[in-house]
């Protein structure tokens, strides 16, 4: 009797394979076997995938691919050509971001990174380059040379340098945007790291919620790293990130004690003309505070790839340090100097290229239906541009892209090659390309010049004490990628003394 259930399973099964990969006006773009009911469901969780993406784009010579899941289909773009054509050429629709009820309630509609492309967006973006610009130049700068010079000191007394550099990062961004001093940002630190821990685990945990609806009345409760959590209490902490730095700077300003700083150049405006309007104060805070919680881990992730390239390529680490002693003679670098060493310039540039920070960047989500190179791209559709790929390109980079060679992006009579030092990928693309992209470049700069002035990088061991090998690195897969967490010494080099890296700070403070 079996048999009388098989035609009414079979047409509950087509009708809701039908519902979830809902006919198409033409082909979708190649990709791996969809399986039934769940589509390329098993794709989804591959270590790297932006590795695994690549792979797939030669099996199937295509610049473009394509993953179905229930309820949504993923285009990855391979290749910067595809992504100038679609996220560039055609950003008026392909500029907005992926929007999920968890994610609302987790409180990241705040963070503008994540923002849809609307007028919320667009004003915060005006509000970036308004506050966050040329008038403040001098004040990011300062702060830039400040921080990098007290993590030299810091690298005297600390045998944890991975602490040392979030330590600098969360120092530059507190003391430039909000004003807050070293000695005051132990509880903003600790309230955005809490922050990052939790989103970051119970992001994951929410697509299974936004792809499953029938599962949405367990979203006000469950359990993550051992302790329940609400999702609303997570939402407040987020809000509470954003906004406790920027009251602290507020309270300040009405004491009058505020230091020089982006938020300070918004009270001084909001007390001159007396008119700045509730939005412009909320469009302030979710700018500043995505600058911050979102550049930190972008700029650490960034400093820590660079410490890891220094111990594994010791041969290019001392061509920079000989290079810095021949040009600046025995000083410690000014953001003067940034630009006019063009080996330091390449070197940042390899840092950003070998393993860059976001390698899948941030995904967009395609407005209304669109035909590229024959095939159809339907609305809706998540679309991921392959960073990871688009900058181990052998015809723009050359060979061996997997290793770290600076001289890649320099002439042969030692100048920087500007046809091919062209990194911005790792910054996104179109519409939505990093607004501080050039903040993040000059810290990082300044940054990596200093360490290398002052030490030598030496004695990398893993985290169980063996030494470093090239062949067993991983970065991990998350959506800002980060290197193994590894030590080493900072040794003092040569005609470099404790006492000239304490005084060094002193004249920046």
């Amino acid at each position: 009797m079996l048999w009388i259930w098989v035609f009414p399973l079979s047409a509950g099964l087509v009708a809701f394979t039908s519902f979830v990969f809902p006919r198409r006006k033409g082909p979708l773009p190649p990709g791996p076997l969809r399986w039934p009911l769940i589509g390329n469901g098993l794709n989804l969780w591959y270590k790297h995938p932006w590795k695994v993406y690549a792979r797939w784009a030669q099996e199937y010579r295509s610049d473009i691919l394509s993953l179905q899941i229930p309820g949504a289909t993923i285009i990855i773009l391979n290749t910067e050509h595809a992504v100038q054509d679609l996220f560039v050429k055609r950003g008026l629709i392909y500029s907005d971001r992926p929007y999920t009820a968890f994610f609302e309630k987790l409180g990241i509609s705040r963070i503008f990174v994540f923002q849809d492309y609307g007028e919320r967006w667009k004003n915060n973006r005006k509000t970036f380059k308004q506050y966050l610009g040329t008038e403040m130049e001098s004040v990011i700068r300062s702060n830039e040379l400040s921080s990098s010079r007290r993590l030299l000191v810091s690298l005297l007394e600390s045998n944890d340098h991975q602490m040392e550099f979030r330590q600098a990062v969360n120092d530059f961004f507190l003391s430039a945007t909000y004003g807050v001093p070293p000695s005051q940002q132990g509880e903003h630190v600790a309230l955005t790291q809490e922050s990052a821990v939790l989103l970051k685990r119970l992001m994951i945990q929410g697509l299974v919620f936004d792809f499953l609806p029938f599962l949405t009345s367990l979203l006000a409760w469950f359990t993550t790293a051992g302790v329940t959590r609400g999702v609303g209490v997570v939402g407040d902490l987020v809000d509470k990130m954003m906004r406790a730095p920027f009251e602290s700077a507020k309270a300040d300003s009405i004491q009058g004690t505020h230091r020089v700083s982006v938020a300070g150049r918004f009270f001084r405006l909001d007390e001159e003309s007396s008119n700045v309007s509730n939005d412009e104060e909320i469009s302030i805070i979710d700018v500043l505070g995505t600058s911050y919680a979102a550049g930190t881990d972008t700029v650490v992730a960034l400093i820590n790839s660079f410490a890891l390239a220094m111990v594994l390529y010791p041969d290019v680490q001392r061509k920079a340090y000989e290079i810095l002693d021949f040009t600046l003679c025995g000083r410690l670098p000014e953001l003067k100097d940034c630009g006019t060493i063009p080996y330091i310039d390449a070197l940042i540039h390899e840092v950003v290229r070998w393993n860059p920070v976001a390698p899948l960047g941030v995904p967009h989500i395609l407005s209304q239906d669109d035909v590229y190179e024959g095939y159809v791209l339907p609305k809706g559709s998540i679309c991921i541009a392959n960073t990871w790929n688009i900058l181990h390109d052998e015809e723009r980079y050359g060979p061996n892209v997997d290793e770290f060679i600076p001289e890649r992006f320099l002439n042969a009579d030692g100048t920087l090659d500007e046809t091919r030092a062209k990194t911005d990928a790792a910054f996104g693309f179109g519409r939505r390309i990093c607004p501080g992209e050039n903040i993040a470049r000059e810290f990082a700069w300044i940054l990596f010049a200093s360490v290398l002035s002052a030490y030598e990088l030496v004695d990398a061991r893993d985290k169980d004490g063996k030494l470093l090998d090239r062949s067993t690195i991983e970065y991990t897969t998350e959506i800002v990628s980060s290197a193994p967490h590894f030590k080493c010494r900072f040794s003092l080099r040569p005609g470099i003394t404790e006492a000239m890296i304490r005084e060094a700070v002193r004249p920046v403070d």
